[in-house]
């Protein structure tokens, strides 16, 4: 197996359709804000149910399936802070409707800080979750993502894969009770641990995504 190539030399070989894609992801995210702030004015619902990785979650326009959804403290090819606890999210979105949909119909996927309580779990306001780009941009090239179709509208019928890579101060994480939630479908996701053979893949895929696109620069040239 190939090495890992280092922080410096994995972006040196990212294309500009790499990098572009992960500027389209930031902007995605600012965009859905308005759906953070919902959540944040209007929040606080209680969840009666947790659901699971590969469970199908919908409304009248989309379903959403987690294919990932578990924490780690490394990863192939991140620099990973010892002071966080790291989420990676790898979901698929699916329009079921009869007609495309624009990008303001895709869920806003966060991550919040629950506590049980009579009826289910209902979600506190001081968590400190931060989105992480840089480690986004590797988990995207391993899993093959390409962030620049995000923005066209998504035909009926067609399924369009996500991720996001979210990071928890470790004393937080180890101290309360976390969900992934989807705020259209009004759903939470269990945190599952961290599983080796998905560390396999994408370290297999990252060499390989990172070699071919090495190639893919020098025949540009």
């Amino acid at each position: 197996m190939r090495k890992i190539s280092t922080s410096n030399e994995k972006n040196h070989t990212l294309s500009k359709k790499s990098k572009i894609s992960i500027i389209v992801a930031s902007v995605i995210v600012v965009l859905a804000l308005a759906g953070f702030l919902y959540y944040y004015f209007f929040g606080n619902g209680i969840y009666k149910q947790v659901s699971h990785t590969n469970e199908v979650l919908s409304n009248s326009e989309i379903e959403v399936t987690f294919l990932q959804a578990e924490y780690f403290t490394s990863m192939p090819g991140v620099e990973c802070d010892e002071n966080y606890v790291y989420v990676r999210l790898y979901y698929s979105v699916k329009n079921i409707s009869d007609k495309d949909i624009s990008w303001k119909s895709y869920p806003y996927v966060s991550i919040n800080e629950f506590i049980q309580s009579a009826g289910g779990y209902r979600e506190v306001k001081n968590t400190e979750c931060e989105y992480d780009f840089t480690a986004l941009q590797t988990y995207a090239l391993a899993l093959e993502i390409d962030f620049t179709t995000i923005i066209e509208d998504l035909p009926a019928g067609q399924t369009r894969y996500d991720a996001d890579i979210i990071k928890i101060p470790k004393d937080d994480f180890e101290n309360n009770l976390y969900f992934v939630m989807i705020d259209n479908i009004h759903a939470i996701v269990e945190i599952n641990e961290e599983n080796s053979d998905i560390i396999d893949v994408l370290e297999e895929n990252l060499n390989k995504n990172v070699v071919d696109d090495q190639q893919e620069n020098e025949s540009g040239e």
